[in-house]
């Protein structure tokens, strides 16, 4: 009895059974509704002999172990130097922090603590010098991705067709691909032709009809709103050029200040928009100098839409009548937390959560200065700077933001959701540095979301859905 009592697990409920989730096998198991109380009471329940006889089985199957992880340090740590000498997949140029909108929820708004639109442009030198670091330091890994970032890239066509040309030249015998996040204003048939037949990735903002898109993503020189130059362009290019529109996905930032269902409709009817892949994400509050204020309405409107998803997959609710942006979200949701879920036979006693990913080596941002990030989404402050191209990656600054654990390490080895963790440097970053105290402040509403996402998954299969 005293093993099952220390078993690493976490009991949940679905309105029709009950369920373990094993932290040291990352496995769900169907258990009784004695089971889950024995475990959500800590041991204080009394059980049947039968229930003990179905925990020995578990038991002798791998499951319900102890929690034996003693220390955090993420497995990568101690070849970290050499794994960035060899497997560093993207490099992202900032090409320009200069932009021909004016974006109200920008990064480069004003309204962030670290971040404003400035003139500041990428010499070719500093480019061209980070694409030869991104040939140097990819050795093992097939293919590499350029992408071109800013402000907005499109101002400086010329330079990344020299770029791309230069990468080409210097990166023989390597597969490259290439990417650009764009806001959708500058295309013209120079550009699309050339990123067409290069087989750009490329991204375009919309935030959805133009009441709401123009709400917030405005031209610098007038303030008027963009929509309709973006939905020219994107019916334009989707009639003269139906390959490099298959190359394009989009991206809706939702403002929770406004009417969330009308940007889902929107998605679901534009007949432009048809057959494409569409993202959302929420303004980001990270940063932001005024709290962004949310309205209980629009957490209201998401979970009517999550509902409409999960109706939809028990037939009950037709796919025209469901948001692409949330279908959208439960499939990544479905294919972090259930279809991708691997399966283990114990956590190892050193571990860390799964949260971060290598900095430098999966998305590597470089400014227009040559500095270095993790990515394009954390603040450029100097504690989230992991190097320049002068004297290359800093190791000791990268073992940290790898380790972002270790700030709350205690809590972490006894966190049930230590393998779901999706916290990086970005949610401990403030313009101070890195905080335990706003890393731990995450905590909990991330446990949430990682039980209603076992729910959900567990209620699908409770009613028969194959997934």
């Amino acid at each position: 009895m005293k093993n099952f009592e220390n078993a690493f697990v976490h009991p949940f409920a679905t309105a029709k059974n009950y369920y373990l989730y094993d932290v040291n096998t990352n496995s769900i198991v169907q258990v009784s509704k004695n089971i889950f109380l024995f475990y959500k009471q800590n041991g204080n329940i009394a059980l049947q002999h039968e229930e003990i006889a179905f925990l020995q089985a578990l038991c002798e199957r791998g499951l319900l172990k102890e929690n034996k992880i003693r220390f955090i340090e993420h497995p990568v740590t101690k070849i970290l130097e050499s794994y960035l000498e060899r497997k560093v997949s993207t490099v992202t140029l900032q090409l320009t922090q200069q932009c021909n909108l004016r974006c109200k929820y920008c990064a480069y708004s004003g309204k962030y603590d670290t971040r404003t639109h400035s003139s500041k442009k990428m010499s070719i030198d500093v480019a061209k010098r980070s694409i030869s670091f991104l040939i140097e330091h990819s050795i093992d890994v097939d293919p590499i991705n350029i992408g071109f970032y800013g402000g907005e890239p499109l101002l400086y066509f010329d330079m990344i067709k020299e770029l791309v040309d230069f990468s080409k030249e210097i990166g023989e015998g390597k597969n490259i691909t290439y990417s650009i996040t764009t806001n959708g204003t500058l295309f013209n048939d120079e550009n699309i032709t050339f990123m067409e037949k290069n087989n750009f990735f490329v991204m375009v903002s919309l935030d959805g009809p133009e009441e709401i898109h123009d709400k917030n993503r405005v031209f610098a020189a007038n303030g008027k709103g963009t929509y309709s130059t973006i939905m020219k362009n994107i019916k334009y290019i989707k009639e003269k050029y139906p390959q490099f529109y298959s190359q394009i996905s989009f991206n809706a930032v939702i403002d929770p200040t406004v009417d969330r269902s009308c940007a889902s409709q929107f998605f679901m009817s534009c007949k432009e928009l048809e057959g494409a892949v569409i993202s959302a994400s929420i303004i980001s509050p990270t940063g932001l100098k005024n709290k962004l204020e949310i309205d209980e309405k629009f957490y209201l409107a998401e979970d009517i839409e999550y509902f409409k998803v999960l109706l939809n997959k028990l037939g009950r609710v037709a796919d025209n009548n469901i948001s692409k942006l949330t279908k959208n979200r439960f499939e990544e949701m479905l294919a972090i937390m259930h279809i991708g879920r691997p399966h283990t036979v114990e956590l190892p006693e050193i571990t860390h959560p799964s949260g971060p990913c290598i900095p430098g080596a999966r998305k590597l941002l470089i400014d227009t200065e040559g500095f270095f990030y993790p990515c394009e989404s954390v603040p450029e402050t100097p504690a989230l700077q992991i190097g320049h191209l002068d004297n290359g990656f800093d190791i000791e600054k990268i073992k940290k933001l790898l380790n972002i654990g270790k700030l709350t390490e205690k809590t972490c080895r006894k966190c049930w959701g230590i393998r779901l963790c999706s916290q990086c440097c970005l949610t401990a970053a403030t313009s101070n540095g890195l905080s335990k105290e706003q890393r731990l402040s995450e905590c909990q509403t991330l446990l949430q979301t990682y039980e209603s996402d076992f729910k959900d998954i567990c209620t699908l299969r409770d009613y028969g859905v194959q997934i």
